[in-house]
Order: structure tokens, then C-alpha cells, then sequence
């Protein structure tokens, strides 16, 4: 498998922790008295192994633009760059999915931007893509499920048949935390169902729902695998009650999580 490659979704306003979130993009919020939730990734992808990350943005694009640059100096080995999405304010993530459509591989993971995650559930799914040539998301299948999660459900040979905050809590098999992997031999398949919604001006929309609308179909040749993260931490931020949270988690406070990198 060639040098792994990451797409992370930050174009975002962030309206439900917009007091936060004037000046820059809720990625860039510190996570602890070291990282921000971007920096933190950007360490947990150059330690599992991923040569190049390219970040969506879109939102005080230029503030980013520069953190982006300051945050290149600490790495010689993870090219950073970015794409922006000038239609941040206007659409939702899905068209930031439509616009790195092309990058799509069987070497490239897209991020959630505003999730924090133990290092082992990324060593789950890399190993993942290392072992199988399967599109995969990673679902916490561990956790109670409540209406605004991301849901999934599966179908009777194990794969993902259905993704939606609509499923119901107490039938679907659980939540999508923010990392998926699309192969390559799939990578047509979502893109033209990306390509259709856009083209409708159907924008206002997660990019999971063009997922949704490929994998629910009985005859669809897009085969979903579930990666489990099998309990660790992990936890996605929408409010200032969220980042309190995620400050609180032992993999966040654990000094040992990310001691084997070493910035260059």
C-alpha cells in the first residue's frame, strides 16, 4: 500500500459554538495546553504513518491559511496544504466531499475535523485499509445511541446498509464517528451520487447522505464495512459543553498518548 494521505473537513461556520468560533475555525481550538484538536491530529496521522494531509477550509479562510504554515514548520515528513471551499457559508460538507471527490483512493482517509480519538482506533483503521480493499467508516458500536448521533445499520452479510441521524436509536448498530475510507474501485460509485446531489443544488446536506443514498440501494456494488472502535475513547465537538468534555478524556491528558512523535 502506497504512503497514506488524509482529507480533514474544516471549512465549517460552526454556528453551535460561534462564540468560540469568530476569529478561526472550531478545529483550531485547544484541546489541551499543547494542541489544538488540528494540531492534535496532524501528530496522530504523522505517528500512524500518512505522508500528506489536506485540509478543506473555508471559514476565516486566511487565519488558516496561516495556521496551516506555522503548523507545516513542526513537520518534515507530513506535507500540509489545503483546499478552499468558497462556498463554505452557503453549503454544507457535502459539497467540501464533492470538491476532494477526485482525491478519493484507496490510500486516503477523510477526517471529521471536529473529532478527538484515541491513537488506536486510527491503528484500526489503517490496519484496516492495509488488510482489506473494502470502503470502510469508523462506528463506535459501544455507545448508547441518542437522536443526534450519526447512525448506522447493517445488513445481514455485516456491511453498512443505511447511515442517518434518522435511524432509530434502539434498531441501528451504531455511530459514525467521523472517519471513513472510500476505495478506489468505489470511488466512482460515490462520486457521481456526490456529482448528481450537487448538480440538483441539493447542498444543504452531510456528506454522509450521498453515502446513505448509494448503500441503501439492494443492488448497490458499494460494499460498507464496519471498523469498530471497540470502546476506546473518542468524542466529536459541536458545543462549548462538548469541548469541556474532550478536555476531560483520559486519551486527551494522557502525556504517553503522543510521546513517540517528534516534531521536526
Amino acid at each position: 500500500m502506497t504512503a497514506m494521505k488524509a482529507i480533514i473537513l474544516a471549512a465549517g461556520m460552526s454556528s453551535r459554538i460561534s462564540s468560540l468560533t469568530k476569529g478561526l475555525p472550531k478545529t483550531c481550538l485547544k484541546i489541551n495546553k499543547i494542541d489544538s484538536l488540528l494540531s492534535r491530529m496532524l501528530k496522530q496521522l504523522a505517528k500512524a504513518g500518512f505522508n500528506e494531509a489536506k485540509v478543506v477550509i473555508g471559514h476565516a479562510a486566511e487565519d488558516m491559511k496561516n495556521q496551516l504554515k506555522d503548523l507545516q514548520k513542526n513537520f518534515s515528513d507530513l506535507k500540509i496544504n489545503y483546499i478552499y471551499n468558497e462556498d463554505f457559508n452557503s453549503k454544507d460538507n457535502i459539497y467540501s466531499v464533492y470538491l476532494v471527490k477526485d482525491y478519493l483512493a484507496d490510500n486516503t482517509f477523510i477526517f471529521n475535523s471536529d473529532i478527538v480519538f484515541e491513537d488506536r482506533i486510527l491503528d484500526f483503521a489503517v490496519n484496516s485499509a492495509k488488510n482489506s480493499d473494502s470502503s470502510f467508516l469508523v462506528i463506535d458500536d459501544h455507545k448508547k445511541l441518542i437522536d443526534e448521533d450519526m447512525k448506522v445499520t447493517l445488513n445481514q452479510s455485516g456491511f453498512i446498509n443505511r447511515v442517518s441521524k434518522s435511524l432509530e436509536n434502539d434498531t441501528a448498530n451504531g455511530e459514525y464517528i467521523g472517519i471513513m475510507r472510500i476505495a478506489s474501485k468505489d470511488k466512482d460509485t460515490y462520486a457521481a451520487k456526490l456529482s448528481e446531489l450537487i448538480e440538483a443544488n441539493d447542498v444543504k446536506r452531510h456528506y454522509e447522505y450521498a453515502l446513505d443514498q448509494v448503500i441503501s440501494s439492494l443492488r448497490s456494488p458499494l460494499k460498507l464495512k464496519l471498523v469498530s472502535t471497540q470502546g476506546l475513547e473518542w468524542t466529536e465537538i459541536d458545543t462549548e459543553e462538548d469541548l469541556d468534555y474532550a478536555k476531560s478524556l483520559e486519551c486527551i491528558n494522557d502525556k504517553t498518548s503522543l510521546r513517540t512523535l517528534t516534531s521536526k
